[in-house]
């Protein structure tokens, strides 16, 4: 019973978050979001974020906290979130020599930012969610590495020592140290229900699993998204290699979510920008190698002298689709002639075998095609055909 319950449980879950995915309109929000291989720039900023603390960024990853002893690092985003329902899909890779690392690192939606303290790197007391990823056993109950999410209205305090155990919304006892691949997390927030689900890291390609799911969650309508890590006596490197957001809006809505004017012209006079210091570059780069010069305006002119050959026209297509269909109908033309060759040979060595029988050949004896005599048989029946046809 009980497990038919959980069962139960699980179903009204997945049906519940297939319902939700299938009324939701989705928009990918790229100043809330990194991704290597490019994420710093050449100044080693990170695009619409401030890192600090002992945080170092590179192209393919943000370490937020070294595998030293006694660091914390953290970044945060710039601007305040302005959709009220988000998810946030990141990967994560924590690793040390050591069996037992420390302290952790934490995802952070909160209103006030670029805070350090004792909180993995963050400060104690804030307003919003903290999802926790506790390497170091304090309490020493023996249930770390942990994962949960404390919510906070800015007036608790998080107690660090007892792994904040009476303050958490919920958690799952998951180990993330030291895996072959990087744990992926999905953190959604809808319609006041926060859900939250990781890999195991043992393979590449593998489907989150859940750990937290809880109803009835208020979060700041606006606030920010920040990443915080810390070390103490032990230490693990704390690395976060990519932080996609998405704001979930109703289908209802999908047609009052249209970018403005303003912002239209503002993107587009930045491409224009970009576009343009690309060029230069490149045209500089070009200037300072000349043999990459020559090679470059060679390719350029194969480019030129293919581009009537890589599209093809509606009628090259349409006589293409045709034969394509030609030659699917003649293999399944070939198949099945093989398939009736292999049914008549059958009812052929069926029929010469019955004759045989019926004429008394051999005293009722029957003679294989390999020479060998088989059993003898009287008044022919079901088991006698069975045996004939696997002759």
């Amino acid at each position: 019973m009980a497990l038919f319950s959980i069962i139960c449980a699980i179903l009204t879950v997945f049906f519940l978050n297939y319902a939700a995915s299938q009324s939701q309109y989705r928009r990918l929000e790229y100043k809330y979001s990194f991704k290597g291989p490019y994420i710093v720039l050449k100044d080693n900023t990170v695009p619409f974020w401030d890192v600090g603390g002992h945080a170092i960024a590179s192209d393919d990853q943000v370490r937020l906290a070294p595998s030293l002893k006694a660091r914390k690092g953290y970044m945060w985003t710039k601007a305040l979130t302005s959709f009220e329902w988000w998810d946030v899909e990141m990967s994560i890779r924590v690793s040390g020599n050591g069996r037992i690392g420390a302290d952790g690192l934490a995802f952070w939606y909160a209103t006030d930012r670029m805070q350090e303290g004792d909180a993995f790197g963050s400060r104690t007391s804030w307003n919003g969610l903290g999802l926790f990823f506790d390497s170091f056993d304090n309490d020493g109950k023996m249930n770390n590495p942990y994962v949960y999410v404390i919510l906070n209205d800015g007036r608790k305090v998080f107690d660090h020592e007892a792994d904040g155990v009476n303050q958490q919304l919920g958690g799952c006892l998951r180990d993330f140290r030291n895996k072959p691949f990087p744990i992926k997390v999905k953190i959604e927030y809808y319609h006041n229900v926060l859900t939250v689900l990781m890999t195991n890291g043992l393979t590449a390609d593998e489907t989150p699993e859940l750990c937290l799911r809880a109803e009835n969650v208020f979060l700041p309508r606006s606030a920010y998204y920040g990443l915080s890590a810390a070390t103490g006596g032990l230490a693990d490197d704390h690395d976060v290699l990519s932080f996609i957001t998405t704001s979930l809006h109703d289908q209802s809505q999908e047609r009052s979510v249209q970018i403005s004017q303003m912002e239209r012209q503002k993107l587009e006079a930045q491409f224009r920008d970009y576009n343009e210091k690309l060029k230069a570059q490149q045209e500089e780069y070009l200037k300072q190698h000349p043999e990459k010069a020559a090679q470059h305006q060679q390719q350029q002119m194969q480019q030129q002298g293919n581009t009537g050959t890589q599209f093809e026209n509606p009628q090259d297509r349409a006589f293409r689709q045709i034969f394509d269909g030609q030659q699917f109908i003649h293999l399944a033309v070939q198949q099945l002639n093989k398939r009736i060759d292999e049914i008549i040979g059958r009812q052929e060595r069926t029929l010469s075998a019955v004759s045989a029988l019926s004429s008394g050949q051999g005293q009722g004896q029957v003679v294989a095609a390999n020479g060998k005599h088989v059993r003898s048989f009287g008044i022919l029946g079901c088991s006698d055909v069975e045996y004939l046809l696997l002759l």
